[in-house]
């Protein structure tokens, strides 16, 4: 938590390698995230705002295409937390009346989780 423009979304786009930063070194997990970004990608959970989905397909197949990124995709867990929110996976974003608002986070909080 921090003010606006304090840098706190930049920070974790340099983490992540979205921005590069002009100097220093970026570890994860001991080591260095040049060297080893895919593999400490696929430990990280980062969901950043304003990501838009597709509001025409069916959820199920987001999240099959969402699902290939994946090397240790746990369909117990998607499946579990898709039932706790009580989001059904055969409606499109258009189709959850909700989705514009708790749907969306709460969609992008199992794809953080996974």
């Amino acid at each position: 938590m921090g003010c606006n423009g304090a840098g706190k979304t930049t920070t974790l786009k340099s983490l992540l390698n979205f921005v590069h930063p002009d100097s220093g070194e970026i570890m994860f997990f001991g080591k260095k995230f040049k060297d080893s970004e895919f593999e400490i990608k696929q430990k990280v959970g980062f969901v950043l705002g304003g990501i838009n989905y597709y509001p025409k397909k069916k959820i199920k197949v987001i999240s099959a295409v969402t699902r290939r990124f994946y090397k240790q995709w746990d369909n117990r867990v998607y499946s579990h937390y898709m039932n706790m929110f009580k989001l059904d996976e055969n409606k499109t974003p258009d189709e959850l009346s909700e989705w514009k608002n708790s749907c969306k986070y709460r969609y992008k909080f199992i794809f953080s989780t996974i």
